[in-house]
């Protein structure tokens, strides 16, 4: 005897019959399912929100299922509207910059170098400091 189902994409309501169906397991999506293009939409939205199909991928699948004939449920629509969002990119055109002189690089040079003279006592102190760290490292 046949149930009344309603398609957990579109929301249309079909007819399914678990005892019919119950020899063949190819069409045991039919209890959730009006058809099998709404079987892979829901698909489709559930990879792309699993992370297991890119953005791009989720959006060319769905432009082949013909995604925009079927009126999809709110329970589905918002993963559709994410993925249909998708705008290849588009190449960029980096604008070329001129050429920089060797002034331009001294007077970069002279701002980044600190300014500072070496104190010959600080430089024991920092290799003895070193020398304790490794002694920690090592263990």
């Amino acid at each position: 005897m046949a149930t009344q189902r309603q398609c957990i994409v579109c929301g249309k309501n079909y007819d399914y019959c678990p005892h019919c169906n119950k020899g063949s397991k190819n069409n045991m999506w039919k209890s959730s399912y009006c058809s099998e293009n709404c079987r892979d939409i829901f698909h489709t939205c559930s990879n792309f929100e699993g992370k297991l199909i890119s953005q791009e991928d989720a959006f060319n699948k769905l432009n082949s299922l013909n995604i925009k004939s079927i009126d999809v449920k709110k329970s589905v629509k918002g993963s559709v509207d994410r993925i249909m969002t998708f705008k290849k990119a588009e190449s960029v055109v980096i604008p070329e910059v001129a050429p920089v002189t060797e002034h331009e690089v001294d007077v970069v040079a002279e701002a980044v170098t600190p300014n500072y003279e070496s104190d010959e006592q600080s430089i024991p102190k920092r290799i003895r400091r070193n020398r304790s760290y490794k002694k920690y490292d090592e263990e």
